[in-house]
């Protein structure tokens, strides 16, 4: 997805540059939430059509199921970082 590869290296051309592990880590809640998204709508991932909506969605579905509440909070914070990128 070239999107996150725009992001992986707009992480790492900021003045203050997260650690590879952090990066690393961004990616993969990125790519869970992109993977949850596709097969929840059974289309591919458009971030335009992300709503708070979604991400509440996403947040009731993984919250009990897969992820622990700190693991959740990671995610989440992975991806107001993204779609801050994004805009």
């Amino acid at each position: 997805m070239n999107l996150l590869e725009s992001f992986k290296n707009y992480l790492f051309s900021q003045e203050d540059k997260p650690s590879k592990v952090t990066v690393k880590n961004y990616l993969s809640d990125i790519n869970h939430f992109v993977r949850w998204y596709e097969n929840a709508f059974a289309k591919n991932f458009d971030p335009k059509s992300v709503t708070r909506q979604t991400l509440d969605q996403y947040k009731q579905q993984v919250s009990n199921q897969i992820l622990s509440p700190r693991s959740l909070e990671r995610h989440l914070s992975s991806l107001r970082k993204f779609f801050k990128f994004l805009l």
